[in-house]
């Protein structure tokens, strides 16, 4: 289930964003991870995946639940490819909280944001969901920022999964 929220982004144009009603957190579908076989996208991952995370170690994820988002005209946040270190253009939640500000990371310089607020800026904007994108929530035994579409840093909670919510679990 889905909840439009009304907001202005940095060109102060309103965009109707697309978000889980209990607010969760997701990858959306497409979005490449890095494991410890290499690049795969995050739909073909499974609860034993290890995933590479900011501080150069492998995590096994150990929650991992799924959700469908209706294609009903909201937007999601499109970082386009080539711009803040993706390979490709990442689509995320508006309310993705991703590292910006850093070179991938490593200079402890960089700060988390909301993905909304990059709108306007980097050539970051709003995009149409894609029919048929699925979000995947990845929890880890601690908070983690896991390595998206090649250099974007983007963040999962802990074990902490939602009791109930439109996600299925895998």
């Amino acid at each position: 289930m889905i909840a439009l929220g009304r907001f202005a982004t940095a060109g102060s144009t309103e965009v109707d964003w697309i978000r889980p009603v209990d607010g969760t957190l997701g990858v959306l579908s497409g979005t490449l991870v890095e494991t410890s076989r290499g690049w795969r996208r995050v739909e073909y991952l499974d609860r034993f995946s290890k995933l590479y995370t900011y501080d150069g170690e492998l995590r096994q994820i150990v929650g991992l639940q799924r959700g469908s988002l209706g294609n009903d005209g909201s937007m999601v946040v499109c970082v386009p490819g080539g711009k803040l270190n993706v390979c490709q253009d990442l689509l995320l939640l508006p309310d993705q909280p991703i590292l910006v500000g850093s070179r991938g990371g490593q200079d402890g310089r960089g700060k988390l944001c909301l993905a909304k607020h990059l709108c306007g800026r980097w050539g970051v904007r709003a995009a149409r969901l894609p029919r048929g994108t699925t979000v995947f929530q990845l929890a880890f035994e601690e908070e983690e920022l896991i390595y998206a579409n090649t250099g974007a840093l983007i963040y999962c909670p802990a074990t902490k999964m939602p009791k109930r919510s439109f996600f299925e679990s895998w």
